[in-house]
C-alpha cells in the first residue's frame, strides 16, 4: 500500500501559547502516523488567519496545487481560518487536486 504524503497544519492566535501549538503538532503527527502516512511537511503558525495572504498559507496552497501533498491534518477547521467562506474555498481546491482534509474535531 502506498503511503500518503501528509501535511500537518497547526495554528494558534497568540505566540505565548506555544504549548497549545506544540500539542496540536504532537496529536496531528501521531494521528497521521497511525493512519499509515508519511509526514512531508509541518507548518506551525501564530496569528490570525482572516485571509490566505500570509507565507504559511501560501506554502500550503502551493503544496496542494503542486500535488506535493495527499492529505492535510488539522485540529479544527478554525485552525485554518474562522471564515467559513475561505475554508470552503480551501476545501474546493483540495477536492480539485484530490487532497483529503482530516479534521480531528468536527
Amino acid at each position: 500500500m502506498t503511503k500518503l504524503k501528509a501535511f500537518i497544519y497547526c495554528r494558534v492566535l497568540d505566540c505565548k501559547r506555544k504549548d497549545v501549538l506544540y500539542y496540536q503538532q504532537e496529536v496531528l503527527t501521531k494521528k497521521a502516523i497511525e493512519d499509515g502516512n508519511v509526514i512531508c511537511s509541518r507548518m506551525l503558525v501564530t496569528g490570525k488567519a482572516f485571509n490566505f495572504n500570509f507565507y504559511e498559507m501560501r506554502m500550503l496552497l502551493n503544496h496542494i496545487r503542486g500535488e506535493r501533498v495527499d492529505v492535510i491534518y488539522i485540529y479544527d477547521k478554525t485552525r485554518i481560518t474562522p471564515d467559513k467562506e475561505l475554508y470552503m474555498e480551501l476545501e474546493m481546491l483540495c477536492d480539485l487536486h484530490n487532497v483529503k482534509i482530516v479534521c480531528l474535531k468536527k
